[in-house]
Formats: C-alpha cells, structure tokens, sequence
C-alpha cells in the first residue's frame, strides 16, 4: 500500500472543480460527494483463496469470490461447477473492488428483463480500469467503421453466442483487430474535449470527479476467439462506454499512469499482442497496477488493509489529513471504482428463435438503454440512423436475406470500390459500390422485405414510412462512400434518402411486369440502356392510375434511373465542382443566377428515364462514376453536372412539375415504336377525362345540356367525332391486319425454325 503523505498535483490543473478545491485549501465544493461513498482501500495484491480450494489449470486456488462466482454461474448454467471456464472467472477476480460486498451480491442475483429474454447477474463493485468500452454499440460504431475503412484491420460489428456459457462472443482476427478498433473507439468518444469551454464533454467529466459514475454500466463477459490466433473472456460494458473511459482518462490524468489494464495480460512485453485469458499471475498483477504506486498522487489510500475497528480509525484519520487536502485524490476514488450490473447468464424466452439468442437479449438491453431519446447525450443523427442500419443488415443476414459476404460488404466501407469489377465473385458480390447501395435500396425499401425494415424502426420507435426506410437506405450510403462525417455527408444521405421514398422506386406491386428492377441493379451500364431502351415500347401497358403514381417505367429503366442517380450524387469529380446531384438543386443554386428547379431528384430522373437521350446520359454518368479513375461524365453537349440537367429536364424556378411531371422530353431520335405508343397513350388520357359521361351515353341516361358541353370542351365537337370515327376505324383494321401478320409469322417461327 501507498504510505507517502504529500498530494501530487500533476495533471489535475486540467480539471475545473480539482483547481475550485485547491484554490480554497482543498475543501469541498458545491455538489461534491463525501468518500464514504466510495471504497478507498487498496487493492488486495494477493489471493484470498476459498478454503480447502483445488488448485485450478493456472496453478492456483479460486478466491473466495471467485469461488462463489463459479457456484452461481453454475447453478443459473444449470451445469457443474468444473464446465464454467475459468478465464470468466479470474476476469471478474481481478476486477472486483470490494470482494465481501460482490459475495454478498452473488447470494440475491438480480434479473433483468429485455423484449426478447432475461438477464441474470449482480451488482457488483469494479475496478473501472480492468473493464474495456464495448467496440460493437452505441454512439461510436458508425463512426468506428468510417474511421477504419481501408485499413488493414475491418472493422467487429456484431457477436455471436458463446459455447460453454450463454453469454456472447466475438469473432475476431487477431488482437491487434481488437486492440486498434478499441483505440478507435476511445479515440472517437473526444474526451479530450474538456479543455474547450462549454463543452458537453467538459461538463461530463466534471460531473464524474465531484460523483463518481452515477448510473450503473451494464458490463458483459465476452468471449473473444481468434481462432489459432487465441482466444480469451473480457469484460465489456456495453452500456456505459462513456462513463467507462471518462473514469481512465480521468484517474489516468491524476496520476499519470496508465488506467486501462483489461488486456495488459495480452502482450508479452515485446510488442506482440495474442488474445489469451488471464492467470492467477495476471490477476495479482492487475492487482498491484491498481494501487498506483509509481503515481503523482502520493498518500492515495490510507494504511488500512481491512475492517477491523483499527482500520476504520486510520480510514478516517486518512480522510482528516491528507484527503480533506486533496481534490485529486478524492476524484481519483470516484473514478477508481463504480457499481456495474454484470451479466452472468442469458435466456432467451421459450418461443423465441433467434440465431444467436444470448447476443439478441443483450443487444435488446443495449437498444433499450440507448435509445436517442433517452440518452443522456443526444446522438448525432447520423450515428443514430447507421445503427439502425447495422440492425436492418444483421436481421437480414440472421435470416438468410444475405449471405456473410454480402453482409460484409454492406457493412465495410473497405469491401466494395467504385471501381467495376466483373465477374463478382464470392469474396466481392457486388460489381461496384453503387451496386451494393442499390442492393441495400431494394431490400429495405421494396418488397416482402419491407416488413424487415418496419421492424426495425419500431424496435427503435422510429415511424414506419417510406422516409425512414429511405433514411436508412441514407445514412449507410453514407459510411460505405466513406463521408460518415464529411460535410457533404448530409447531403447526399438526404439525396439518396429522396430517392428511396419516391414510389416510382419503392412501389413494386404497381410496377407493371414480374421482373422488377430489383433483379437488374448487378447490370453493366450498357445492358441496361440497351433493356431500358426497349422498356419504352412496354410502358403503356399499365393501368392509368397506376403509371401516373408510379411512371410508365420497365424494370430495366427503374434500374439505370436508380444506378444512375446514385452515380450522380456520388460522382467524386462532381463533388469536386459541387455539381452532384442533391435533393432541391441546393434551392436553385443559391445566389447563381441560374433558375434552374428545385424539385425533388426523382422527379429528374423521372423525366430522363423517358426518353432515348436521357437513358443514355444516365449510362454515361454510370460509366464515368465506375472506372478505376472516376471522370466526370459527359456527352456530345459538355459535362452532364446537376445544373445543365435540371435546367434541361425540369422547369425552371415559380413553374410546376405537376404539368410536366410524366411527359418525356422533347426527344427528335425517339424511337418510332414509342411514338406510336404516345399517341395512343394520349388519346386514352382525353377519353380517361370523359369517363363520367361515357357511362352516362353508354346507359342512355345521359343530359345533353352536361354532356355536349363536356365534349365540346374536351375537344370532341360534331364536325371532329364524325370523321375522327372514321380515321379510327381505319386504324383498326390496320392494326388487326398487322397483329394476325405477327400471329402468321410466330406459327412459321415456330413449326420451321429461325429463317436464316
């Protein structure tokens, strides 16, 4: 133990209440919690082993606690005591601050109940620096994908469940993996933040050295296996990630020393990392790590080893003369150690059938705790809507909607280039990274998979609607073209987000045909201009209703428009010049001159998707974004930015879209099949407009007073019907006479073969 008796200063000049004390002789100030809250003593450095104990396979006794721990596992395991491994074990042996207290806990486990099972564990004492932040929930993770994207280790996005106990388990590479996306992690949390004034970071921490950590984290044992690289249990608090690392940043910073020792026991003092569990001799180790020895802060713990009556006597003698003196010390002791509800064992309800059942009631609780609104720190929105996005892509994969690879590539930013790739293979399922978004568009926003996405947001009580899935759809655009927090980031999450809702997209059911665009997005751009091309000779086969709700659009065109303004809004050369496509042409470009429309982006592409010209602009912008060297796309006229497209293709600002909303654009090279198919589909709108009357006339019921006029405005007066009938007919019998010509020629097709 620590007997020096002079208060070391060092490093607490950072912190705002530790100056406030010693700048009034070390009293206490407004809002500071006295030490008999908090345990002081010195860590035990040795073993106090259970009577008559075995030595166990690290050559050493179980202590009491850690004896008693075993028994409880075991007994909510429902196995023997010997089949609960002992690397759990000596984890918690070396992380419990007050081994009386936890013993106590363990004797009135307490459960807790998620929408998917129940949680059983104790609320125990810890030592903060032997617990590492959980690297796979909460605020950081979207942030911590972005942040490793193209380095040499992916990113851990989920766990799995343990094998010999209900507990989850992380899949890993190696422990350098876990080490540097936990140093990212740490790293992303921003702590070092409090030196800005008015900081919320600045008030955080501020309020954990004048109280410690108020609200229990939530700490689970995890077992991480590398495989033949090792394997090993660790302490994570999956809720409290903050709390947790504020805790060693701080007591670091007081004593300058390090305060994170939970995988200490991995190096071998070489600079090789290997995941393994920890020892008797690591656990008395960590033991005397925690007492700070070689610290700044002298006289940290009073001479006192025990509970006696003379214990309690220097206990108090200590606090009158050296921590009534020392701010420092008193936040060290609230930091040093917190409450923590551990997590022993998981059950998830009877009927419930999830693929990893440990790890869904844990992240049920973990979800629960943090959901936005009831955080105490609001989350970026961002951060919010990639979790979420992570949850959608890990249902999908739990039932077989995607394979591991695929799961892989929707969550790594590092998995898919926008360079084309083709064939796909395995190990990349996606030609290009617009393929893979598009992908993820289809899933979340179109179809039986719909449902999914619903379930999703009502588990995070977010609104079932076409705006959220696009949300979704958004925010991991976002990660994957590795702009999580560039600030252009916003913009094309919004961009993507106005596509996804847009039902000439979203509404598969009324899209006319059983392929739908869904099944065509792995195209390359030249087979699906040549199949959206010969869409616009099938697009009128659609019920009125349904073609001016959804477009008279084939698959094939859905598909390239889709492709097509992903590609726009994510060209690099084009963010370069700020001519990418965004959701309202950044309200008329602002204070250009330009006048060009503010409408949504599916409203553009609606109209390039309507003729020969703009299918092959969306081509061009494809090919150009997906080269090994991105370009920036353009045709015979100049660069196909957003500006010479909207002002192309949508009407200028103070006009509607409503009255130009499906007409195609003026097009001199429209194929000739279309033009027929035009004039058709115009002639059926004028007769749609008579409906009413038509019945009326058909019934004989009609008043000629309503009915004439009607017609008479809609363009049909006597001297127009009459030989308009007759041009009519006319073509009628034309196109019967062309329709049994095509019925002749398939029955010779078919009886001869292909004429050569």
């Amino acid at each position: 133990m620590v007997t020096r008796t002079q208060s070391g200063k060092v490093h607490a000049h950072r912190f705002r209440p530790l100056l406030e004390s010693e700048a009034a002789g070390g009293a206490p100030i407004v809002g500071e919690v006295p030490l008999d809250q908090f345990t002081v003593l010195s860590p035990d450095v040795e073993l106090n082993a259970e009577r008559n104990a075995v030595l166990e396979a690290d050559g050493a006794p179980l202590s009491r606690f850690g004896a008693r721990l075993r028994a409880t596992i075991a007994k909510l395991r429902a196995v023997s005591p010997e089949q609960v491994p002992l690397g759990v074990i000596r984890a918690l042996e070396a992380a419990s601050a007050d081994d009386e207290h936890n013993i106590r806990q363990l004797a009135q486990t307490q459960i807790s109940r998620t929408g998917s099972g129940t949680m059983y564990g104790a609320l125990l004492r810890l030592h903060s620096p032997v617990v590492e932040p959980s690297m796979i929930n909460g605020r950081i993770l979207a942030q911590t994908q972005a942040a490793m994207a193209g380095e040499e280790h992916a990113p851990v996005v989920r766990a799995v469940d343990a094998e010999a106990l209900r507990l989850p388990r992380l899949l890993v590479d190696s422990a350098d993996q876990v080490r540097h996306q936990a140093d990212e992690a740490r790293r992303l949390l921003s702590l070092d933040l409090y030196k800005y004034k008015g900081s919320d970071d600045r008030e955080f921490i501020d309020d954990l050295i004048l109280k410690g950590v108020k609200e229990p984290p939530l700490v689970v044992p995890f077992h991480l296996d590398a495989g033949e690289s090792g394997s090993g249990w660790l302490l994570k608090a999956v809720d409290g990630a903050r709390r947790t690392t504020a805790s060693q940043m701080i007591l670091h910073s007081l004593t300058g020393r390090d305060a994170r020792f939970a995988m200490r026991h991995w190096s071998d003092g070489k600079g090789n990392l290997e995941i393994r569990d920890m020892t008797a001799t690591d656990v008395l180790l960590a033991r005397r790590l925690l007492t700070f020895e070689e610290s700044s802060l002298t006289g940290l713990f009073p001479m006192a080893s025990g509970h006696t009556a003379r214990d309690q006597e220097r206990q108090d003698q200590w606090r009158q003369t050296i921590a009534v003196r020392s701010p420092a010390i008193r936040a060290a002791h609230r930091v040093r150690t917190y409450f923590a509800f551990v997590v022993l064992d998981v059950e998830a309800f009877g009927g419930a059938t999830f693929p990893h059942p440990a790890w869904q009631v844990v992240n049920d609780a973990v979800r629960q705790r943090h959901m936005p609104r009831a955080a105490a720190k609001q989350w970026a929105a961002n951060d919010v809507w990639t979790l979420y996005a992570i949850d959608l892509i890990e249902e999908f994969a739990s039932r077989g909607i995607v394979d591991e690879v695929e799961r892989a590539a929707l969550l790594n930013p590092r998995a898919v280039d926008f360079a084309d790739i083709t064939p796909v293979s395995p190990e990349r399922p996606y030609r290009n990274r617009l393929a893979a978004i598009a992908h993820l568009a289809t899933l979340a926003c179109t179809g039986d998979t719909v449902d999914i996405t619903n379930q999703v947001l009502a588990e995070n009580q977010e609104r079932r609607h076409s705006h959220e899935r696009g949300q979704i759809v958004g925010a991991q655009a976002r990660l994957l073209l590795g702009l999580h927090a560039d600030a252009d980031g916003n913009s094309i999450s919004s961009t993507i987000t106005s596509m996804c809702k847009d039902k000439v997209f979203y509404r598969l059911d009324l899209h006319p045909g059983a392929m739908t665009w869904a099944h065509l997005i792995g195209g390359s751009p030249e087979d699906l201009l040549a199949g959206a091309i010969g869409d616009m000779v099938q697009r009128y086969v659609q019920k009125p209703a349904d073609r001016a709700e959804v477009g008279p659009f084939g698959p094939h065109q859905r598909a390239l428009g889709f492709l097509g303004g992903l590609a726009l809004v994510t060209n690099p050369r084009l963010l370069e010049l700020d001519e990418h496509l965004t959701r309202t042409g950044r309200g008329g470009r602002g204070g250009r001159a330009s006048t060009i429309g503010r409408h949504e982006p599916a409203v553009l592409l609606r109209h390039m998707m309507s003729s020969d010209e703009g299918l092959r602009q969306l081509a061009e912008i494809v090919r150009a974004t997906t080269l090994p060297v991105p370009r920036v796309p353009a045709d015979a006229d100049g660069a196909l930015t957003e500006t010479r497209l909207r002002t192309e293709f949508l009407p200028e600002l103070g006009q509607s879209a409503k009255d130009v909303r499906f007409v195609p654009h003026e097009d001199t090279g429209l194929d000739p099949r279309v033009v027929w198919l035009m004039m058709s589909d115009q002639l059926e709108e004028l007769v749609e407009g008579l409906t009413e009357h038509v019945a009326q006339m058909r019934g004989h019921e009609f008043d000629d007073r309503v009915v004439g006029p009607a017609l008479e405005l809609e363009g049909l007066p006597v001297e127009v019907v009459d030989p308009l009938k007759l041009k009519v007919n006319e073509l009628a019998e034309f196109l019967a006479d062309a329709s049994a010509f095509w019925r002749i020629a398939r029955r010779r097709t078919t009886s001869v073969g292909d004429p050569e």
